[in-house]
């Protein structure tokens, strides 16, 4: 599923150059950007420049006088959060850590040794 798009007005993109968290009504063209007005509010949306180009991702609430919080500069912001790692390995010593090894194999959630996949595991790693 793709995102609605909002297209910012020069205003808007220097508004989302500075950092600033919100997009005002008066920046954004609203006749380029009626097709995510026009859904329900709550979503997320990407954010382009007039041209098309991706600038980032914001949360769409078209009733209030700031519709778009952003919350993301990253052109490749998706509905789930992209980029997203599948995983993540970490190397465990005791000297960097503070700790032994022992508190992680004993912790509440201990060790995991696999990705869960939307049908299963996606692969077969033991330790």
């Amino acid at each position: 599923m793709s995102l609605a798009t909002v297209v910012l007005t020069r205003a808007g993109l220097r508004r989302l150059a500075t950092g600033h968290p919100w997009i005002f009504t008066d920046q954004i063209d609203r006749e380029a950007s009626a097709a995510a007005f026009a859904d329900a509010g709550g979503q997320f949306v990407r954010l382009e420049a007039p041209a098309g180009v991706p600038r980032g991702a914001g949360v769409l609430n078209p009733d209030s006088r700031i519709p778009v919080r952003v919350v993301s500069l990253d052109p490749a912001f998706d509905e789930h959060g992209a980029p997203r790692a599948a995983g993540a390995i970490i190397i465990h010593t005791t000297a960097s850590a503070g700790y032994p090894y022992q508190v992680v194999q004993t912790s509440w959630a201990g060790e995991e040794f696999e990705l869960e996949g939307q049908t299963g595991p996606r692969n077969d790693m033991n330790g």
